[in-house]
């Protein structure tokens, strides 16, 4: 049932829940803060698959060395030390959850070496509103793990190249094996070197930073120059082999009040993140020669003109006539736009015909990730 929210003449805001009335001590929003519990769009979370709903790339992944890697759909991380680490798709309190989980704990976290752990990356237009009028935003998620301690959350503006600006805050992760909510308010309240309103990347947030040399501040709940991602005091949840952690329902929305997570249906939640990555499954096009062919398919509107790469068991197909094999092809061009895949294949096949012949291809994955 609703909660109806009266203002008075002083500007506090305060709810009545229909089924237990006025709570003083639970109910009141304080004056100048806006109650943000339904956004007229229905879109209050600012993270797209913060339910961890969508895994068009598949449920688990292995980060050995230097390597980087979407996970979930819109979700990175990077490893650039010495260990391995595994990020997959698990589940706490009948939640859909991202876990990390150490295979090989590093032995060097100094200077460059780092763990992102979970990295969200915002399009400049998505924040900008919030950023430009200084306004407040509140990070949610629940948080497990084996490992007690102060984890640290960031946001930077990563508008103005190296220019960067960082919030850097942490929170106490108390009982082991115990999932706890976090709730943390952040002021976008800084002297902005720039910000982007366009459809290049704004803004990121980083949760469980792993470094002790080059990416550490003091410097804590408040914008400062420079890229910064962790704490003195921050723990080592990589010191051991099967530590982890995991995070469900991720939600940032306007205002100091971290609400109720909003669950997005499946279907919709796809169609926002094909925005970033799909899969083409049919396109057409004809041969150029013997040894090259260019096809085309319309694709759901893009970030920005996607790369392209080829699916496995992917094929092209003299049209009705037979499948020509794709061992050793490879996209040598690529004229995509944000509405069409537009690819040339490069193949040295002898089923591969002369000029002007009808081809048809199976299957690409188009992305767009910053």
């Amino acid at each position: 049932m609703s909660k109806i929210v009266l203002e008075s003449d002083t500007g506090a805001k305060f709810g009545i829940n229909p089924e237990s009335g006025l709570s003083a001590d639970k109910e009141i929003i304080p004056a100048g803060i806006d109650y943000v519990n339904n956004k007229p769009s229905g879109f209050k979370n600012y993270i797209i698959n913060g339910g961890f709903d969508v895994w068009q790339r598949g449920t688990s992944f292995v980060l050995a060395g230097s390597s980087t890697s979407y996970t979930a759909d819109r979700m990175l991380t990077q490893n650039a030390t010495d260990g391995q680490f595994t990020v997959s798709k698990s589940s706490f309190l009948n939640k859909n959850s991202i876990k990390f989980n150490v295979d090989t704990a590093p032995s060097d976290l100094t200077s460059t070496k780092y763990l992102h752990g979970l990295v969200y990356r915002f399009e400049g237009q998505h924040l900008y509103d919030l950023a430009i009028n200084h306004k407040n935003i509140t990070l949610s998620f629940w948080f497990n793990s084996n490992v007690i301690g102060e984890y640290p959350i960031c946001m930077r503006n990563m508008t103005n190249g190296s220019n960067v600006q960082s919030y850097v805050t942490t929170f106490n992760y108390e009982t082991v094996n115990t999932p706890q909510k976090i709730e943390v308010t952040i002021p976008l309240n800084a002297s902005w070197y720039a910000l982007s309103n366009d459809n290049n990347a704004g803004f990121g947030l980083i949760i469980g930073f792993l470094n002790q040399g080059n990416y550490v501040t003091s410097t804590t709940d408040t914008w400062i120059n420079g890229y910064y991602l962790t704490t003195p005091s921050a723990v080592n949840w990589g010191a051991n082999q099967n530590n982890f952690f995991e995070i469900a329902e991720l939600q940032l929305e306007e205002g100091d009040v971290a609400t109720k997570f909003e669950y997005v249906p499946y279907d919709v939640q796809l169609i926002r993140c094909m925005r970033y990555r799909q899969i083409v499954t049919k396109a057409i096009g004809s041969s150029v020669s013997t040894t090259y062919c260019r096809v085309y398919s319309s694709i759901y509107p893009m970030r920005a003109a996607p790369t392209v790469s080829f699916v496995s068991g992917c094929y092209l197909e003299r049209y009705g006539l037979s499948v020509i094999d794709t061992t050793g092809a490879v996209i040598s061009s690529n004229y995509s736009t944000p509405t069409s895949m537009d690819i040339g294949i490069s193949i040295n096949n002898a089923a591969m015909p002369g000029s002007s012949e009808t081809i048809l291809f199976s299957k690409a994955w188009v992305d767009s990730e910053f």
